[in-house]
C-alpha cells in the first residue's frame, strides 16, 4: 500500500509540474482547475486497477470520478467563457507564486483523495451493509447539492434580468453556501466509506473531510464569496434580510 501510495503522489506531482510549468510560461490559469480535477480521477483508476475489485472500491472510485469530472467541466467551461480567473490576477505574473499554488495543488488532490486511494489499495474486503451504502447515498446527495446549486447559479447570473440580484431561492434558499456544503458532504461520506478498510497510518484518510472543510469554511471558499457578496450586495437590505434567515453552510443548522 505503501509504494502504491508513493507511486500516486509522483504521478500527482509530476503533472503538476508539467503542466504547471507551461502555464506559468504562458502566464495563463486557463489549465489548472482543470488539470487539478482530471489528476483526482487519474489516481483513481490507477489505483483502482491495483489487486482486486469489489464493490466498496466500485463505488468509491465512480464517485470521485464522476464527482471531479464534473467539476473539471464546470470550471473549465466558466474560465472559458469569462476569460481569466479573478483569484489569479496578482500571481499569474510571479513565476514564484504561480508555482506555489501548482505544489499546493498538488497537495490538495494527495490529501482529498486519500480515502479513496486507501480503499482502492487496501488488500481488505469488507461487504457494504447498511453503514457503506448510507456512506453511498450521502454522497449522492453531497453531489445533486454541489451540482445542482453551482448549474442553478450558473443559470440565474446567465438571465440578464437578474443583473444586480442575487440568487436567494431553491438550494440557494437553504444554505448561503449549498455547493460548498455539497463538497463537504462528499468528501466526509468517501472517508466513512474508506473507514472498514483501514488499518494503522490509513487512517490518516480522516485528513481529506478536515482539510476539505478547513479550506472552504477558513481560506478560499466561504470567506472569499462572503466578501464579495458584502461589497456587490451588503447595502441591499434583502440581502441583509437573507444573511439573517439562511444558513451559513448546513441548511436549518449552521
Amino acid at each position: 500500500m505503501g509504494f502504491g501510495l508513493l507511486w500516486a503522489a509522483a504521478l500527482d506531482f509530476g503533472l503538476q509540474a508539467a503542466v504547471g510549468a507551461y502555464s506559468i510560461a504562458e502566464k495563463t490559469e486557463r489549465y489548472f482547475d482543470l488539470t487539478g480535477s482530471l489528476t483526482f480521477v487519474l489516481l483513481a483508476l490507477a489505483t483502482y486497477r491495483q489487486g482486486f475489485s469489489n464493490v466498496r472500491k466500485l463505488i468509491s472510485t465512480a464517485g470521485l470520478s464522476v464527482a471531479r469530472l464534473y467539476l473539471a467541466a464546470f470550471l473549465f467551461h466558466r474560465v472559458s467563457k469569462e476569460g481569466h480567473d479573478g483569484r489569479f490576477d496578482s500571481i499569474r505574473g510571479n513565476p514564484m507564486r504561480f508555482a506555489f499554488v501548482w505544489f499546493v495543488q498538488g497537495i490538495w488532490v494527495l490529501v482529498v483523495s486519500l480515502p479513496t486511494l486507501l480503499t482502492n489499495l487496501s488488500k481488505r474486503t469488507v461487504p457494504m451493509g447498511p453503514a457503506g451504502y448510507a456512506a453511498a447515498g450521502l454522497f449522492l446527495l453531497g453531489l445533486v447539492f454541489e451540482a445542482g446549486a453551482d448549474l442553478q447559479k450558473m443559470a440565474f447570473k446567465a438571465n440578464p434580468e437578474n443583473e444586480g440580484k442575487f440568487i436567494h431561492s431553491g438550494f440557494w434558499g437553504l444554505s448561503r453556501h449549498p455547493n460548498y456544503f455539497g463538497e463537504i458532504m462528499m468528501t466526509t461520506s468517501l472517508y466513512l466509506l474508506s473507514l472498514p478498510v483501514l488499518r494503522g497510518w490509513g487512517h490518516l484518510a480522516i485528513l481529506s473531510p478536515i482539510f476539505t472543510t478547513y479550506l472552504l469554511l477558513f481560506v478560499s471558499g466561504v470567506p472569499a464569496s462572503e466578501k464579495h457578496h458584502q461589497q456587490k450586495y451588503g447595502d441591499q437590505p434583502a440581502f441583509q434580510q437573507y444573511e439573517r434567515d439562511t444558513a451559513l453552510l448546513i441548511p436549518y443548522i449552521y
